[in-house]
């Protein structure tokens, strides 16, 4: 196996952050969303269980987390957004039990912890030279723990601080998508030679 052979899905993102990242070291890779993408690049606008058996070997998701996170909490008195906890929390199941071997979920400390397991990873874009503050919890199958880079900076400021609209605040960090490709495809090579 070469990188070229490694195949990767990205569900649930539009901005090709994570998907450039391992398309850049020469993977297979395809970002897929309901929202079209905002970067030109290999994505899949629409359901990511259309295409989720289609071979691959790293899934990277980022399901929705408005009802998945702590902070819906205050709100969870209201029946509608119970229900659409429970559809969020069944859709977060159904990528992790989707047959691609190696699978990491991305999400905020929330629910999940509760419903399924404490999550694998804790980690924070300072850790690898982005210098912002958003914890970023990871939910993994069979992947190791990324190791933090010798760039750690002291973080400058929230994404919650500086931005307003959740689409931006919610966008994935360059730096841990950059670490994520290099270090699991090198794992992955390892592994399947």
């Amino acid at each position: 196996m070469q990188l070229s052979d490694i195949r990767v899905l990205v569900a649930c993102e539009y901005s090709g952050i994570v998907r450039d990242a391992f398309a850049r070291l020469g993977c297979y890779a395809i970002s897929c969303d309901l929202l079209p993408s905002d970067q030109p690049g290999n994505h899949y606008q629409g359901d990511v269980f259309d295409i989720i058996n289609d071979g691959f070997d790293l899934m990277v998701a980022h399901p929705p987390c408005i009802y998945l996170s702590s902070c819906f909490g205050s709100y969870a008195r209201f029946s509608d957004r119970v229900f659409k906890r429970l559809q969020a929390a069944e859709f977060f199941m159904k990528l992790y039990s989707s047959d691609i071997p190696y699978i990491c979920i991305e999400n905020p400390r929330g629910v999940m912890s509760a419903l399924f397991c404490q999550w694998d990873q804790e980690v924070y874009p300072y850790y690898f030279g982005d210098p912002w503050k958003k914890r970023t919890c990871l939910w993994l199958k069979n992947l190791p723990l990324l190791r933090f880079t010798g760039n750690v900076v002291e973080p400058g400021y929230s994404l919650t601080d500086k931005y307003n609209d959740s689409y931006r605040r919610s966008r994935f960090s360059p730096a841990i998508a950059e670490q994520m490709a290099v270090q699991w495809t090198d794992f992955i090579l390892e592994n399947n030679c």
